[in-house]
């Protein structure tokens, strides 16, 4: 077999994605099993060769085992943490990050103050901890005693909607909380932080970079794309340069990725091209790259998307080292096999899955699209202007960015629901410039000590931002720049990747003519899967009441349209704050166009499905107590099918059944905790059907049929 490593690693990937998302109580037999199927692997493998030909199914058998112990001796344990307020030490982990109205960092606890006193927390479990936007966040080594409630994390109560405890528990990560104030502010070690390589970085080197370029005459905005650029600090980068370079489509410019990581790599193979092809001079080039590689990573802080980068690259170097041609596909799975084994939880990491989709279909798509245009000879001899060497440098930057942009594709589709149709001329034309541009910053960093080299190489650096930012504006004012909401579900996800396969399959297998034939029919299957969903958005028609903490919202479904209800005046409240909850929902079902309605008065009367929902909150609360207290006719309906407690009212619900008949009782998620409990007790008691938003997640009434 030619790749070897390939079916391998997905054999390891399916039994990580097997662990998470069927843990079994006992699985901690699956590693032990793995391990003896990994021994019978190695002695088929040394008897004869009758025997070697169950080598490779008991071999992938044996990393599907490993797969699933790996995944599940890495999920973190449920934790013993008290779920009330207490006193706490803990450790910052990582450097915090500046979310929308706070920062976030990790951290681990390290000891506890109860009413026994302080006791040390072995189990050092790693929490979510918030800080107030205006205040000074702890750093990297910090020890901080603070009062905290560190809660289990919220999780996904509405359709679609982005699970964060799933998200935190595959970083393994267990609770969360929000510190205000800092009982003690000497306890903040921020002169005894401990020495690593990752602080050395953070503490020293970037901040002095960051005052380096704060020091040259480039503008605010240039200042932050060029820390982005350079460093990885995103905090100075402005909100419109983000919409502008994501309508682009080049976001991934402000972050450092593998694209900054293989243009170091490229820098320094131009460099060093005098060394020549002999074997001892290819490992002493290889040596410098790997150098310059991890050099770049360590002053990225070694940021994990970086560090990724640098590990993949540090395998294709050291490939390169050992042979001229060396075989770049089992590299580059060898590289992800390492990553996986040494943390299972990145198979599911969004920039793990687009870095390792766009190289492979890079390395598996680019030659054989490159092999489509030839550029004639005669262009190519022209030395006086270099006409034919420009077309084909301009053709395989095109093949580059087509074959990279189809092949992470579908996990853009699924993840992001947008699509930049202007990426190639984003690509021809930016993209050129971000090698010469690192360079640039680069180097007028260096160059800081001798003040005009800094100077003219920082207007060097304005231009190119200047150019950068021109280009950047042309493309996205272009009609259409961004497609957003796209509809695409996780099957039409898997058949688009399935397609790529298959495509992949026909190029390099033996029996081209039958992958051939399954190439063209399979995306026959998806354009037809994409019609039948469209069909069914047309046809659907329910109502949906969402599980939110602030107010009562409520969406009708009809057709390719939705109507949002709020329970709130749009002073109290603006739509794009329950964006969280109901966007993807609303993308998912194909919505075009979406109306909103603030129901801020008494009546909150709602026909939904086969029967009548009432809205129960404090602006309407009075009505029931009339009807109680016998002092006015009744406005209300004799009968309704859905009682919907919001805003905590002061009636129960055995009092509502005396005022008004209902069928079931929905409790909404911003009534008090303790209220709720007391309703959940009555309702059992009294036989009243009842469910709770906030526990049972989003309830969704149909139309019977």
């Amino acid at each position: 077999m030619k790749n070897p490593l390939l079916p391998i690693a997905i054999a390891l990937a399916a039994g990580i994605f097997f662990a998470d998302r069927v843990p079994l109580t006992w699985g901690w037999a699956i590693p032990y099993a793995g391990m003896a199927l990994l021994l019978l692997v190695l002695m088929l493998k040394l008897a004869g060769k009758k025997m070697q030909k169950a080598f490779m199914p008991f071999a992938l058998a044996a990393f599907i085992c490993m797969g699933y112990g790996l995944q599940q001796n890495a999920s973190p344990l449920p934790s013993s943490l008290p779920n009330d307020e207490h006193l706490y030490e803990l450790r910052i982990r990582r450097s915090p990050s500046a979310s929308t109205y706070s920062w976030k960092a990790e951290a681990e606890v390290i000891r506890m103050k109860d009413s026994s006193g302080w006791r040390d927390w072995s189990q050092h479990d790693r929490v979510m901890l918030r800080f107030p936007k205006e205040a000074m966040p702890p750093q990297r080594g910090d020890h901080i005693v603070a009062y905290c409630r560190l809660k289990e994390p919220s999780q996904a109560l509405n359709p679609y909607q982005f699970d964060y405890s799933r998200f935190l528990q595959r970083k393994g990560i267990v609770r969360e909380g929000r510190i205000n104030d800092l009982t003690d502010s000497a306890d903040i070690a921020s002169g005894k932080r401990p020495y690593s390589i990752i602080s050395s970085s953070e503490d020293g080197l970037q901040e002095r970079m960051i005052e380096v370029i704060h020091r040259s005459d480039l503008s605010p905005s240039q200042q932050g794309i060029a820390e982005a650029l350079l460093l990885g600090y995103d905090d100075d980068v402005s909100t419109e340069t983000r919409n502008l370079f994501r309508n682009a489509g080049i976001m991934h410019l402000l972050c450092v990725s593998g694209l900054h990581v293989g243009i170091v790599a490229a820098i320094l193979g131009g460099l060093f091209f005098f060394l020549g092809a002999n074997p001892r001079r290819r490992i002493i080039k290889g040596a410098l790259q790997l150098a310059g590689v991890w050099g770049f990573v360590w002053l990225t802080g070694m940021a994990p998307s970086s560090l990724r980068a640098g590990i993949m690259f540090s395998f294709l170097i050291v490939g390169r080292m050992v042979s001229s041609r060396p075989p770049t596909l089992n590299i580059i799975v060898a590289s992800a096999l390492f990553l996986l084994l040494i943390r299972p939880g990145l198979l599911f990491d969004v920039s793990f899955q687009l870095s390792y989709s766009g190289v492979l279909g890079i390395v598996l798509f680019y030659k054989p699209m490159e092999g489509m245009l030839r550029i004639p000879s005669s262009l190519k001899k022209k030395w006086t202007i270099p006409l034919g060497w420009m077309m084909e440098k301009m053709w395989s930057l095109v093949c580059i960015s087509t074959v990279a942009q189809v092949c992470t594709l579908p996990f853009t589709l699924y993840y992001f629901h947008q699509f930049p149709p202007y990426f190639l001329l984003a690509n021809i034309t930016i993209i050129p410039f971000a090698g010469l541009l690192l360079a640039s910053v680069m180097m007028m960093v260096v160059l800081y000590w001798w003040p005009a080299a800094f100077m003219a190489v920082g207007k060097m650096v304005g231009v190119e931002l200047t150019l950068v930012d021109g280009l950047t504006r042309w493309v996205s004012a272009l009609p259409h720049a961004l497609i957003e909401d796209i509809c695409f579900p996780w099957p039409m996800a898997l058949l688009a990747m399935v397609i790529l396969v298959v495509w992949a399959l026909a190029i390099y297998s033996d029996r081209r003519p039958a992958w051939v034939w399954l190439s063209a029919m399979l995306p026959l299957c998806l354009a037809a899967g994409a019609i039948l969903l469209n069909f069914s958005h047309k046809g659907q028609n329910y109502w949906i009441i969402y599980s939110t903490p602030r107010v009562t919202a409520m969406e009708h479904f009809e057709g390719l349209q939705s109507r949002l209800f709020l329970a709130a005046s749009p002073e109290e409240l603006r739509p794009e704050e329950i964006d969280y909850y109901r966007k993807n929902l609303v993308v998912n079902n194909g919505i075009r166009h979406s109306r909103l309605s603030y129901c801020d008065t008494t009546s909150h009367l709602y026909a939904m499905g086969d029967g009548t929902l009432l809205l129960l909150d404090r602006s309407n609360i009075s009505l029931f107590d009339n009807i109680l207290r016998q002092e006015k006719a009744s406005t209300l309906p004799a009968r309704v099918t859905y009682l919907l407690m919001s805003e905590t009212p002061w009636l129960t619900p055995l009092e509502l059944r005396h005022a008004i008949d209902y069928d079931t009782l929905l409790i909404a998620s911003n009534n008090s905790l303790r209220y709720r409990i007391m309703w959940h007790t009555q309702c059992e008691q009294n036989a009243i059907p009842y469910v709770d938003l906030a526990e049972e997640g989003a309830k969704t009434v149909r139309k019977c049929r």
